[in-house]
């Protein structure tokens, strides 16, 4: 509210067309002159004595006159602004204008690091088709980038802050996120989600390569990645397995809502499946797979181009010649030609479920030493078997098979670590950590580590529950 006199003479419409042009106007200097304009305009000379002149400013408010601290508050001017200016005005002053006079250039440093952001941007984001945003991938920090940056820059001293690299991201970045993982609505361990990591690695591979056939389509497959180093086939034929089982197999329903499942033979020998839908629920079943066993060989499913339109393809191949390799253009050649050739079934062709049913027994050792008896070929030399040890769990590799007693070779590691050979320093000397075991301590044998030596996941949880069986035991 206001408490001034002067002011009950203004209406409130008045007031606001005055406040509304003062603010109306476009920058800070504009306002100064506007209030400097008006001080040149309004003021005037006035004789207060012999001698003394002094100097008058009428305030008026649309053809009002109003005090000075009324004509403030219509207005909405700071008095501290109002005195500074009143203080240039009497010096003389009669514009203003800005300061800076040059012309204004972006920082070396924040040019090479929006030049940075956009490379990078360009290389490796995904641009969303039903939104304006580009994704980076999820992997990615903006710590992450920031460090990621100073490392290729190689110049600590003129590289951005990460306050200010953080700026550059948000200001001429907006529309580049990194998306969060949520939590997965998967199980745990589930399948897709590996194979879904290895096509998105496989997906950014392509980009930078020009792959023109299936050929360099699978090579540039296992190029992508080397942890683990992915394997590319290509089937030369496919057996119709689902016509060969029809008049076997039971039909069954609503397997898809269960998500662990075991399969297994009955007392009789039969397959049968138990399920269940979480890992902590007792199994459900057994159903029994199969009717009865087929005593044939599927046979050769027939290849079928209806659905690949062959001639369109032809079409499409006279566009990109241009610009294929010689290489290329000879392997579509040689492809289409073969395309039109029949295939013929031989009687070599042999599925492999029969490859399988006759090599159910392990094949013997082909080493040039003695051969261990019979008796002892599970335990035989460079097999690794975990024993029961004071430090669980226990890997040992077997030197040396006797009849009732073994020599190991101690392993060092862990259930999620990689395992290698325990050696022990002698003096000057390291030999290898053995020992004779009696062949009773074994609890698994002939097993294999990963690419990394580390415990398979089976073999893990084998081990953890025998020695938990084995605690619960004793």
């Amino acid at each position: 509210m206001f408490s001034l006199e002067c002011l009950k003479s203004i209406s409130y419409k008045d007031v606001e067309a005055t406040q509304s042009k003062y603010l109306s106007l476009s920058s800070e200097v504009d306002k100064r002159n506007f209030i400097l304009t008006c001080l040149r305009d309004h003021t005037s000379c006035q004789r207060k004595g012999p001698g003394i002149v002094g100097e008058k400013t009428n305030f008026l408010v649309k053809g009002k006159s109003v005090c000075q601290k009324a004509w403030l508050i219509v207005h909405g001017i700071n008095p501290k602004r109002f005195g500074r200016i009143v203080k240039g005005f009497e010096t003389g002053s009669e514009f203003y204008q800005h300061g800076n006079k040059l012309k204004l250039r972006t920082a070396v440093k924040t040019a090479d690091c929006s030049a940075w952001i956009s490379f990078l941007v360009n290389a490796i984001a995904d641009q969303q088709p039903d939104t304006g945003k580009i994704h980076l991938p999820s992997c990615f920090t903006k710590l992450s980038l920031y460090r990621k940056m100073c490392e290729e820059l190689n110049n600590s001293e003129n590289v951005v802050s990460k306050s200010q690299f953080y700026s550059i991201m948000a200001k001429q970045f907006a529309q580049v996120v990194i998306p969060k993982i949520k939590e997965n609505f998967l199980p745990v361990g589930h399948t897709h989600e590996d194979i879904d990591a290895l096509f998105g690695l496989f997906s950014k591979h392509l980009r930078l390569q020009d792959v023109y056939t299936f050929d360099v389509l699978c090579e540039s497959f296992e190029d992508c990645t080397t942890k683990p180093r992915p394997r590319s086939t290509k089937p030369q034929k496919m057996f119709d397995v689902r016509e060969w089982l029809n008049a076997h197999s039971h039909n069954i329903h609503q397997h898809v809502k269960p998500h662990c499942f075991k399969f297994v033979r009955n007392e009789k020998g039969e397959a049968v499946m138990f399920y269940r839908k979480w890992s902590g629920e007792n199994w459900m079943g057994p159903v029994r797979i199969l009717k009865g066993c087929p005593e044939d060989a599927p046979g050769l499913l027939p290849p079928d181009y209806t659905k690949a339109d062959i001639p369109k393809l032809r079409e499409d191949l006279r566009k990109w010649e241009s610009v294929m390799t010689a290489s290329s253009k000879a392997w579509w050649r040689e492809f289409l030609g073969c395309i039109e050739i029949e295939n013929e079934t031989t009687t070599e062709d042999t599925c492999c479920i029969l490859d399988l049913k006759q090599n159910l027994k392990r094949p013997a050792a082909t080493q040039s030493e003695e051969t261990p008896p019979r008796v002892n070929m599970q335990f035989r030399e460079k097999e690794l078997a975990p024993l029961d040890e004071k430090k669980m769990p226990v890997i040992g590799k077997v030197v040396e098979v006797l009849e009732e007693e073994f020599t190991i070779h101690y392993w060092k590691g862990s259930y999620a670590k990689p395992w290698e050979p325990h050696l022990l320093k002698n003096g000057k000397e390291i030999t290898p950590w053995s020992d004779v075991l009696p062949k009773q301590s074994i609890i698994i044998c002939d097993f294999h580590l990963d690419s990394e030596n580390k415990l398979l996941e089976n073999t893990r949880k084998y081990l953890k529950r025998w020695y938990q069986e084995e605690r619960a035991r004793t």
